[in-house]
């Protein structure tokens, strides 16, 4: 947890310099924590999160939705 607010700033830091765009691979083991990652790049360095344009990917869930208690497909998902 206290890494993520770090790993933000690096982020916003790497990207402010040219802008571009970032690709990243998750293997969900602790959503909420990396939820938080999502969630505060997407605040502090306004990134946009989209999911690559695949439909062969297992997993078609955006990063709001994976192991989230509330939402039906996640529990689906991994029910």
């Amino acid at each position: 947890v206290d890494q993520i607010p770090n790993l933000v700033k690096t982020v916003d830091c790497l990207l402010k310099k040219d802008g571009g765009v970032m690709l990243l691979i998750v293997r969900w083991r602790k959503p909420d924590l990396e939820r938080a990652f999502f969630r505060d790049t997407r605040q502090q360095c306004h990134m946009e999160w989209e999911l690559l344009p695949d439909e062969t990917l297992p997993c078609r869930l955006n990063w709001t939705q994976v192991g989230d208690p509330t939402c039906s497909l996640s529990n689906a998902y991994f029910g």
